[in-house]
């Protein structure tokens, strides 16, 4: 998957947390593209359209300022905490 798929980055709270979702440009095709339990906000696309970087809580264990940064495939697939 690429950038070019899905167009558009939003987050939404209707899993019962904030999870990123794409969707196309037209309105169609809407992905949900995280689904750990935590904060999943911030979203952006790399530079090369193939990985979304975003904030997430998620293993922070409820500590403030647990917020972290991670990279997630476009398609939705693997996700790597980067700082």
């Amino acid at each position: 998957m690429h950038q070019s798929c899905y167009g558009l980055l939003f987050e939404d709270t209707r899993g019962g947390n904030t999870d990123i979702y794409g969707v196309a440009t037209d309105g169609t095709d809407e992905v949900r593209l995280t689904r750990e339990n935590g904060l999943d906000e911030f979203r952006s696309w790399s530079r090369d359209g193939r990985h979304i970087l975003f904030q997430s809580d998620r293993n922070a264990g409820g500590c403030l300022g647990g917020n972290r940064i991670f990279v997630l495939d476009a398609n939705g697939g693997h996700v790597k905490r980067i700082y």
